[in-house]
């Protein structure tokens, strides 16, 4: 969906020349995109004139004069092919699974205003103990497995919920933390962090697609332990698969081997989670085995992480090398002598870059849940590089990476 620039304020005579001049603009730069579907020729949560949303369907379909695949979408159910309101543009429990009229219906938004300013969760009973900041999907990755625990359980209950209605697609509000500008803190209700780092919220949607036959990305069979594993860890084990079965395992012994979660919350979901009830903590290893056809498809585990050893260097590749005028993420992660990320620790950590590169933000910076992280920006030419991090008490750690 490519989406005109606009945002709860519509203006003068002048103001909306303009509007319909960025949706005719953004047409001809993006018209040959085919990854484009929709074209939202609409100011985001706008109260537009009709005269203006007529004007705007028509300027798309005149951009794009053909008889098929060109739709248009906006978030009031007026002049356009396809209608794309957010959840909480109405309230729980029906939101749009009721919607009825003869038009296809996206839900463009979901899972973080309803329990950011709803708290609209469908599972008061056991919300009912949990302050507003606990509840709502505004959870930043330092603050621990709880909060993202929650985060992630959110996401799968609108989710869930969205399959109830006449709806043929959703899109979850937010990929990645952002600051807005007009406010001082970091919108976190992303299923990464602002430096795409993953949330357990990142692993409930990757396990939602696939298992596909000869894939290794994405869509291959996978497993994840929602947990840390540590003396104060929830020992409601969730874990998330795309597989059939998993069977859990601790210091080699198993847990349980059980099929996914039937609760109102997964069961409209391609793969619920798989909810395993450890009886005690015991430090040590959690292991999940997670079987397609009988078979075992993929495997992870979980150690209970020990005392602050030495620190990882890596970078963000995005499935290639740094290029000149590049810039990639550096990530230093507090690890114990296991190679196990200790997701309590903040210490802070100072960078340093040898060759044709500069750093930026802030230097030395603390760690988050154990992982701190810089931009390195490359020059102009090619050629080798040397990171180097340091924090107190642990021994430098050096990473060469090749600007090619």
């Amino acid at each position: 969906m490519d989406s005109t620039p606009g945002w709860q304020f519509f203006g003068n005579e002048e103001f909306a020349k303009n509007a319909m001049q960025n949706i005719r603009d953004m047409v001809r730069r993006d018209r040959n995109h085919p990854s484009i579907v929709l074209w939202e020729a609409a100011l985001n949560e706008t109260d537009m004139p009709k005269l203006f949303m007529d004007a705007a369907h028509r300027a798309v379909h005149e951009e794009l004069p053909f008889a098929e695949n060109v739709y248009t979408c906006g978030w009031l159910d007026y002049a356009y092919d396809v209608f794309i309101p957010a959840r909480q543009h109405l309230k729980a429990p029906d939101y749009f699974n009721k919607y009825a009229k003869d038009k296809p219906l996206f839900l463009c938004e979901y899972g973080d205003w309803e329990y950011y300013a709803h708290n609209a969760g469908f599972n008061q009973t056991t919300f009912s103990g949990l302050k507003e900041s606990e509840r709502t999907s505004r959870q930043l990755r330092g603050q621990g497995e709880r909060a993202l625990a929650q985060q992630a359980l959110n996401f799968q209950e609108a989710h869930n919920d969205n399959f109830r209605g006449p709806a043929v697609g959703d899109a979850n509000w937010l990929m990645f933390d952002y600051k807005r500008g007009y406010a001082t803190d970091i919108e976190s209700s992303g299923i990464s962090d602002i430096f795409r780092l993953p949330k357990f919220a990142y692993y409930f949607y990757q396990s939602q697609n696939g298992p596909v036959a000869g894939r290794n990305d994405f869509g291959k069979p996978m497993v994840y332990i929602a947990n840390y594993w540590q003396p104060t860890s929830s020992k409601q084990v969730v874990v998330y698969s795309n597989c059939e079965e998993v069977e859990l395992q601790l210091n080699g012994k198993t847990v349980a081997r059980q099929r996914p979660d039937a609760t109102m919350f997964a069961d409209r979901l391609a793969h619920a989670p798989f909810t395993f009830a450890v009886p005690a903590f015991a430090p040590g290893t959690l292991r999940a085995v997670a079987y397609r056809n009988g078979k075992s498809a993929a495997t992870t585990e979980r150690r209970t992480p020990g005392a602050a050893h030495h620190l990882q260097l890596t970078y963000d590749r995005s499935g290639r090398d740094a290029a000149p005028q590049d810039v990639v993420f550096v990530y230093a992660s507090v690890v114990d002598a296991n190679g196990t990320v200790l997701p309590e620790a903040t210490a802070a950590i100072r960078f340093a870059v040898q060759g044709a590169a500069e750093l930026v933000g802030d230097n030395p910076v603390k760690a988050e849940a154990g992982i701190a992280t810089v931009l390195l920006k490359t020059g102009l030419t090619k050629g080798p590089l040397q990171l180097t991090a340091t924090a107190e008490g642990v021994p430098e750690a050096s990473l060469k990476l090749e600007v090619r």
